[in-house]
Formats: C-alpha cells, structure tokens, sequence
C-alpha cells in the first residue's frame, strides 16, 4: 500500500502473505488495510485506489456475505472518514500504481509471514478433482477388466460422461444382453432369432 497526498508520496506499509495466497486475496488484504490506516489516522477524505476490479465489484455487491469482505463492508461504514473506493487500470503507468508494483515485488523477499490465508475453496476442488483424475488413471490403466471401454476411451476424463442410461450399456456391455445375462445368470446367451449371440 502507498500513500500519497498532494501528489507526493507520504508512506507506504509492505505485508508478506503466504504463498498459496491467491491475487484476488492479496488485493482484498490490500483494501481492508487502506480502510483501517484511514481509520487508524482518522483521515477526513481519501480516496482508495485498486486495480482489481473484481474486488471492487464484490466489495459493493449486496449479496456477498464472506467475512472477509464484510468486514471491509463493515470498515467502512464505521468509520468517519469520507472513503471513496476507485478502480485504476494496471500497468497503466500511474505513479501510485507503479509504486505499488514495486513495493509488491519487495514484499517477497520479506521472509516472515505477516497474513496466512488458507486456500480458496474452489482451488481445493480443483487441485482434488486433479487428484482423484490422477488416480482414476492409474487403476484404469492397470486395470485387466473393461477392455472393450479401454478401446473407445483410454484417457479418464470426467468430462465425456454420459448419462444415457442404455448408450453406457451399449459401450461396456453390461445390460440386458442375452450373453451378459449368459455370464452371470446361466441364462441362453442367444438372440431371439435363434441364429447369433445377443451380444446388443
């Protein structure tokens, strides 16, 4: 964070955040302690400049309800200070903006952690969705069964899922058929035309 009056820079506060931290986070960090140095100083006007539109959108949303940008939301609404909120376009070249990129940059050589934040939920879900991709891999590649699905898909992919219920019986082989019914049931294993297997 920079602070600037008259055009000259005043000050300027680093915070070194844990490396899982998202940009997203670090930007929100960066706004909820802009409100409260406002506060801390008990600043009459100022005006708090951000290039992360998407905070600034979330900030002013009426249904968001995360504690962390509630308690921004809540920030400014007790303080006394007339805060405005402003989104600047990054890399734009403003002097406040460059200077904040540069302090930014500083932040990473601090080594002490100033704010742990855990990871975001859907980063979770991502990295587990990977994960269990992954592993679904490996059982289907060293799998002996299903070789008749292995020709037609040999990569899992979540994706190609399909929730025909008689198409999936038709690729893996396992429904109604009359050799299906033959392998598990004893039952005759030829078609209703007496003149082949029923194998669909």
């Amino acid at each position: 964070m920079v602070v600037f009056e008259d055009g000259n820079e005043r000050e300027h506060e680093i915070w070194r955040l844990n490396n899982e931290t998202t940009v997203f986070t670090a930007e929100m960090v960066a706004i909820r302690e802009a409100v409260d140095y406002c506060k801390r100083r008990q600043i009459t006007k100022v005006n708090i400049i951000s290039n992360s539109r998407s905070a600034l959108v979330l900030i002013e949303s009426l249904e968001e309800n995360r504690k962390f940008i509630l308690y921004i939301k809540n920030s400014l609404q007790d303080t006394t200070s007339n805060v405005l909120l402003w989104w600047a376009k990054a890399h734009a070249g403003s002097k406040g903006s460059e200077r904040a990129d540069y302090f930014a940059n500083k932040d990473t050589e601090k080594q002490e952690i100033d704010f742990y934040f855990c990871k975001p939920k859907q980063q979770r879900k991502t990295e587990m969705r990977k994960n269990i991709r992954q592993n679904c891999q490996i059982l289907w590649d060293h799998s002996s069964k299903s070789k008749q699905v292995k020709r037609l898909f040999d990569m899992v992919d979540e994706k190609r899922v399909l929730g025909d219920f008689y198409l999936n019986q038709i690729i893996t082989g396992h429904g109604a058929f009359k050799t299906h019914q033959n392998r598990f049931f004893g039952k005759s294993p030829w078609c209703f035309c007496e003149k082949d297997e029923g194998t669909f």
